[in-house]
């Protein structure tokens, strides 16, 4: 029986485009091989095999452009040494660029099942760590944009009394500019419908220490401050209210009932300092220093900054605040002394610090998990670039016997994995704008972002260097392996059916549990915050939330004490006329209001309780309305509420809460008819009745030991006031302007910015903690479909390099059952070592 021969034709073509020792040993091997299979599959099937080697041999040859170069090629001649010295790169280098570029798209395009994956991979990871750093940088990493920034502080442990402003301005050494605020909601008339604005009160040298400048007019002078009756516009405000009025400079605005003039419209770009006033403030005031209220030094509402002068440092300045401190404490023992006598200091704050300090820790989170979901990507296109460099071992070796080079073939493999990581971080870039996004849409009301943050240079040339970083590691790598193989090993190794060390096999096996753990410990750090979310959420609010709406208005209008309260009385009766209205009530804050802080309304230590004085233990008075316990549906542990009562009523009535009633009684029944009288305000209160604690500022915050008291108790001054109604039906559309048209026949210049369920106010407490466990699932997703895809293709991997030993093994008796049990113990092998690594 004659010896089978390879098809004539592929023959030929192998004599073609393999010239040399090296070619002739590639052609005698691809013809033992051809023997090898024609005895053990048939002739035919073998030289089908032959054909495909050939052509496949050929094809790659011709589409690197080698072929041409190797017909021309003829050692020792002149025109051989020229034509090599332009292939190795010495002749026209930007032309074999534009050609590698050229050829590297051609064939990623031909291997969709590596690129499309390797693509969709590099894109999610640099997506995902562009994002978050996008978000990190504007909100930690950047400076403020304020004039020298790094010597701003502010002073303070919070809000300072105006007198205590003044001494800072006007006794300390080591400042040499100083600024204070305030906002709140006002109101404006005489533009259409009365419109709730928010309002910043500033004092002289504000706009000077924070850049403020003047698109249109002027900001404040120090003329202003001597008739305040000037106003500075916002750019958002001058558009939005004002319709870019060019001739707004000049004209007056009614702003709670007073007339201002408009000097100025502010640059676009001005940022209001948030850890100051509000982020979205619409008009600013100067402050009027001969207003009473600004001069009572128990009144403490401005927020002070300054600016340390050029060459003192941090620990003189604070020496100097420390010595105010002292002249303070003896100027105003009782505001600038606690019960027992200490000094209350002036510390100082870095501004950044100040405005970040509330979302540090969660952004840090969110970059460490965003950076394991990123290390999980690269493991998985580190996948298949190895396999992909695997592949390719036979092909590195054909073009290494043709007389192609180390250098060339690393640097055709880098163009491949730049493009593709071109490809990738542009895709990348396109998830960042949405994720960013998302993410705006969904931060907590802490985050300081007073402008959306962009992808700007310095965050594209992040995603830039974290995209050429993992293209070019993961794709040089596979090919620095390959040409540390022998030529005649690689040559030989020209089907998947090959082996190729086990070493390789136990890198596909470290990558997978290494994603595994991260994904672990990704999923861990996701069921911690959600099961934390998840605890905060059924914590007891102390209310009956369902069908609980609220309102807030800024009642500023009113000149006095008696109007004040004679006007929110007829409010409170308007609403209640409303058909679906059960009862109505306010006080000038609602629980949840002022989420994370206790502002509002006093908290004093001064109480004499039966005679004795008890200073261990802080009291937050809270002036409400009648009916105010029934319609928030906040139970009565003891006693009783107060009726209506008028503002001679002696003693005054008052409902403790039920932590307060134990801290100063022992338990709530001995609470009730007991008296209590404020050391520095003289007034002398009955205990009428103890209420149920409540999560006053937020469902992570202990309920505070609170004092009920009546309305009026209230004084004037606040302009603010907080409805809630209780309804017998679902807030509706139609019920929501029933309730702003019941407001507006008692009070037709008050607005009504919102009409909310009290279920918003308490999302909105718990919105840091929704933030980063929702993006943390989203992460923790992502990285297990990851690990999954991973520990898939290393299990595909595997069958396909041992698909001969699995044969033999079918062959020799196993069932495919067996064969299957085994393939999927090795991955659950993987993924069990992964899950206790990562834990």
């Amino acid at each position: 029986m004659s010896q089978p021969t390879p098809p004539r034709l592929a023959t030929r073509v192998l004599q073609l485009v393999l010239r040399g020792d090296a070619g002739e040993a590639f052609r005698g091997d691809l013809e033992e091989r051809f023997l090898d299979r024609a005895t053990r599959d048939g002739i035919p099937a073998a030289r089908r095999w032959y054909r495909a080697q050939s052509w496949s041999v050929a094809r790659s040859l011709l589409q690197e452009g080698l072929t041409a170069k190797l017909m021309e090629r003829r050692p020792g001649t002149a025109r051989g040494a020229a034509h090599e010295s332009t292939y190795l790169g010495v002749g026209d280098v930007a032309s074999d660029w534009v050609r590698s570029v050229g050829f590297a798209a051609r064939s990623l395009i031909r291997t969709p099942g590596f690129s499309i994956p390797a693509l969709l991979l590099i894109g999610l990871g640099v997506g995902g760590v562009t994002t978050v750093f996008t978000l990190v940088d504007h909100v930690l990493l950047r400076s403020l944009p304020y004039p020298e920034a790094e010597r701003l502080m502010r002073v303070g442990r919070g809000t300072s009394s105006g007198p205590v402003v003044q001494a800072l301005v006007s006794e300390t050494n080591a400042f040499d500019g100083w600024a204070a605020a305030y906002s709140g909601p006002t109101t404006l008339a005489g533009e259409g419908d009365p419109i709730q604005l928010e309002t910043a009160t500033v004092t002289e040298g504000f706009f000077h220490l924070f850049g403020g400048r003047a698109a249109l007019g002027r900001v404040f002078i120090p003329d202003d401050f001597r008739a305040p009756e000037a106003a500075v516009v916002s750019h958002t405000a001058w558009v939005r209210v004002f319709g870019a009025d060019p001739k707004l400079v000049g004209r007056s605005i009614t702003v709670d009932g007073a007339l201002f003039t408009v000097v100025g419209v502010l640059e676009s770009d001005f940022e209001a300092p948030q850890a100051l006033v509000s982020a979205d403030v619409d008009v600013w005031r100067p402050i009027d220093w001969a207003s009473p209220r600004n001069q009572r030094p128990d009144m403490s509402f401005l927020t002070p900054v300054g600016r340390v002068s050029p060459g003192v440092a941090e620990s003189s300045a604070q020496a100097d605040l420390d010595r105010l401190a002292e002249t303070l404490a003896s100027r105003f023992p009782q505001n600038m002394r606690d019960a027992e006598g200490v000094t209350e200091p002036l510390p100082m704050v870095p501004l950044q610090e100040a405005t970040v300090q509330r979302v540090r820790a969660g952004l840090g989170l969110l970059m460490g998990a965003v950076g394991l979901l990123l290390l999980v990507a690269c493991l998985n296109v580190a996948h298949l670039f190895l396999a992909r460099g695997i592949e390719r071992t036979n092909e590195i070796a054909v073009r290494r016997a043709v007389g192609a080079n180390g250098g060339e073939i690393l640097r055709q493999v880098l163009v491949e994995s730049l493009v593709l990581g071109a490809g990738g971080g542009l895709l990348g870039v396109a998830l960042a704008k949405a994720g960013l996004t998302s993410l705006v849409v969904l931060r907590p009301a802490a985050m300081p972002l007073s402008t959306a943050p962009s992808l700007d240079f310095r965050v594209l040339l992040f995603a830039g260097v974290v995209t050429i970083a993992a293209a070019v590691v993961f794709g040089a790598l596979p090919c620095v392996r390959s040409l540390q193989t022998s030529l005649s090993q690689g040559l030989r190794s020209g089907s998947r059916r090959s082996t190729d060390g086990r070493g390789v096999g136990r890198l596909h096996g470290a990558m997978v549990v290494t994603e595994v753990a991260l994904s672990v410990v990704l999923v861990a750090m996701t069921g911690l915050m959600a099961r934390s979310y998840q605890a905060l959420h059924d914590v007891p609010t102390g209310l009956v939330v369902e069908k609980l709406v609220t309102m807030p208005l800024a009642p500023k209008t009113a000149s006095s004490p008696l109007p004040y309260h004679e006007l929110m009385d007829g409010i409170v009766e308007a609403v209640e006329s409303v058909p679906g209205v059960t009862s109505a009530t306010y006080g000038l804050i609602l629980p949840f209001e002022e989420t994370g802080s206790g502002r509002c309304c006093w908290r004093n230590w001064g109480m004499i309780v039966n005679g004795t004085a008890r200073p261990d233990v802080s009291v937050i008075q809270q002036p409400v309305h009648e009916g105010y316990f029934e319609t928030l549906g906040i139970s009565l542990v003891a006693g009783r509420s107060w009726a209506r009562t008028t503002p001679d009523a002696q003693p005054i009535p008052t409902v403790l809460t039920e932590r307060l009633a134990i801290a100063f009684f022992g338990s709530a029944g001995a609470a009730v008819g007991q008296t209590i009288t404020w050391e520095r305000g003289g007034m002398t209160m009955a205990v009428a009745g103890v209420a149920a604690d409540t999560r006053q500022y937020g469902l992570d915050q202990e309920p505070p030991r609170m004092m009920y008291l009546p309305s009026w108790t209230a004084g004037y001054g606040f302009g603010r006031a907080h409805v809630a109604v209780r309804t017998s039906r679902a807030l509706t559309s139609d019920l929501v302007q029933s309730l702003r048209a019941s407001v507006w026949r008692a009070a037709p210049s008050l607005p009504v910015p919102t009409v909310r369920p009290m279920d918003d106010w308490i999302r909105g407490s718990t919105g840091g903690r929704r933030f980063a466990a929702v993006v943390l699932a989203a992460f923790g997703a992502v990285s297990l479909l990851l690990a999954a895809a991973g520990l898939y293709g290393t299990l595909v991997y595997r069958v396909g390099r041992n698909r001969r030993a699995l044969g033999i093994r079918l062959a020799l008796g196993a069932t495919r059952t067996q064969v299957e049990v085994t393939t999927m113990a090795s991955g659950l092998r993987l993924a069990a070592a992964g899950c206790v690594a990562g834990s």
